[in-house]
């Protein structure tokens, strides 16, 4: 594998499962490190060292799909894309949805969905 260290591999590993496992409300990092074979801690460190948490790493992915799902599905009700995406609190959705995006999620959608205006 060349350069690439058991960290990288190990860190990587933690991206790819939460990714895939990002609509699970239950997913938890002992769960992901359950899973991998990682201690909590290890996978703690793995993260600090990338910069992130592994709540933040899991509010960014679940926001990012709840950001396009928004977007692609204009009259979706916002509760079911948030529970969709992992959120089993919409209070906590909107507050970290606003936090990342500037807007709650009925604004982005309702900004989104004005016509352009070109001069």
């Amino acid at each position: 594998l060349g350069d690439v260290d058991a960290g990288t591999l190990h860190r990587d590993a933690i991206l790819k499962h939460s990714r895939s496992h990002t609509a699970d409300a239950g997913l938890t990092l002992d769960a992901v490190s359950a899973h991998l074979h990682l201690s909590r801690r290890l996978a703690q460190q793995l993260l600090k060292g990338a910069g992130t948490t592994y709540t933040d790493l899991l509010n960014d992915e679940r926001l990012q799909r709840a950001r396009a799902s928004l977007m692609a599905a204009p009259h979706g009700a916002v509760t079911d894309i948030a529970y969709a995406c992992g959120f089993g609190d919409i209070s906590h959705f909107n507050h970290v949805f606003k936090k990342k995006f500037g807007a709650s999620p009925r604004q982005l959608r309702l900004t989104a969905q004005r016509p352009s205006v070109e001069s």
